[in-house]
């Protein structure tokens, strides 16, 4: 079936609310399955909502403050709670050990990243529509995009309501999760991020760039399967492609591997980085607009 008949067909699946379980989390994305069907082959994503969806237990983990007003708000929000508890904390810790203003300020924080996970989602949607104009929805696992969706989560039992954007894509081996680096056609990783590069597209980390992380295996195809790692930021790409930086992705890609693993790993990823490179990039990136 090509990608665009799975599209339409994922388009068939959809109903007017949806029933959804628990799959998994990653950092920018909760991963849904069908209610009563284990065997769905189609995975639904949403923003990220911890303290909302899924709990906000380590709110450091989810709250990188990078821009001036990131910081003031991590600070206000997180660090100062915090402090002011440790020197007064007998008289404000509630019993299980958190106290009220430090509660206060892990939902001001978790408000804040819900609004910025889905800013950020919206964004990656956007970044997809963008790769569809050019033709090029082939590198992508099939996917149907539902700008606005109602749906039912369960997480463990505890039922949620959620209204919004939605990702619909099918469920595919990840490359992280056991892909034997022999038994794909690397070249299908860099022809696709060249394709991307031409027009101001690319992938964000130094995993995704050598293919280690984010890309998968569908029907003997190769199609980048986590779209958070879509960009068209310029500068953001050219800091992540520097020599250093591939490096220690390609370090943490085979530091699991035996002797022989790793020698196949190596060969693969030369290889690649022969092509995907800083040189490379620059020749490249915009050249097809």
């Amino acid at each position: 079936m090509s990608v665009a008949a799975e599209n339409e067909f994922a388009a068939a699946k959809i109903q007017e609310e949806l029933a959804l379980n628990y799959l998994a989390t990653g950092e920018y994305q909760h991963v849904f399955q069908r209610a009563g069907e284990s065997g769905d082959p189609w995975v639904f994503k949403i923003p990220a909502a911890f303290g909302f969806v899924l709990p906000f237990e380590q709110p450091q983990r989810f709250f990188w403050p990078e821009t001036l007003c990131e910081k003031l708000i991590y600070h206000a929000t997180l660090s100062l709670p915090q402090y002011l508890e440790r020197r007064i904390s007998k008289r404000l810790t509630a019993i299980d050990g958190h106290g009220p203003m430090r509660r206060l300020g892990v939902r001001l924080a978790a408000r804040y990243c819900r609004l910025v996970r889905l800013r950020c989602f919206r964004e990656m949607l956007g970044v997809i529509d963008r790769v569809a104009s050019h033709g090029l929805s082939e590198i992508l696992l099939p996917y149907r995009i539902i700008r606005r969706c109602r749906a039912r989560l369960d997480v463990d039992g505890r039922q949620t309501r959620y209204e919004g954007p939605m990702l619909v894509q099918r469920r595919a081996l990840l490359f992280e999760e056991g892909v034997d680096f022999v038994s794909v056609n690397w070249q299908d990783i860099v022809d696709a991020q060249h394709m991307l590069w031409k027009c101001g597209i690319g992938v964000s980390g130094g995993g995704e760039m050598l293919g280690t992380r984010s890309w998968a295996l569908l029907d003997d195809r190769i199609s980048l399967a986590d779209t958070s790692a879509l960009t068209t930021n310029k500068s953001q790409i050219r800091a992540n492609i520097q020599p250093e930086l591939l490096d220690k992705a390609q370090n943490e890609a085979v530091r699991h591997l035996d002797a022989n693993g790793l020698g196949r790993a190596n060969y693969y990823l030369t290889r690649i980085r022969q092509e995907i490179n800083l040189k490379r990039f620059n020749e490249l990136w915009g050249s097809g607009l």
